[in-house]
């Protein structure tokens, strides 16, 4: 289901029923946190960018970061094999991907609190 004229994201809807969901939970969540989306139009830029600064923090942070991330991961996708169009996927992922970035940015301060109620003990 394509809505807009630059939704050129392929969704897999000619293949049968749990083909079509499968490649887009794997293909779709790295296409948004990556933001490889770009080359299929250049609406998709400004996710772009959205996904370098993710990347970013997520590389800054990757010591801190944990099992906890797979909340995270899985909405993106059980989102994806719910979702026909990739424009509806953005639509519904960006809360996630919001809160990913803030909680990767509060992990190291977590990790610092941590730290300092063990040295005072």
């Amino acid at each position: 289901m394509r809505f807009r004229s630059f939704d050129n994201v392929y969704n897999f809807i000619n293949l049968d029923f749990p083909f079509a969901q499968i490649l887009r939970g794997i293909s779709w969540p790295i296409i948004r946190i990556t933001g490889l989306a770009a080359l299929f139009h250049p609406f998709y830029f400004l996710f772009l960018i959205q996904s370098v600064v993710l990347m970013y923090i997520i590389y800054v942070n990757k010591k801190f970061i944990d099992y906890r991330i797979i909340f995270f991961i899985l909405p993106l996708i059980i989102i994806a094999t719910i979702t026909n169009g990739y424009n509806s996927y953005l639509r519904w992922t960006q809360p996630i991907i919001t809160v990913l970035s803030v909680w990767v940015l509060s992990l190291p301060l977590a990790h610092k609190e941590n730290f300092y109620k063990k040295s005072k003990n």
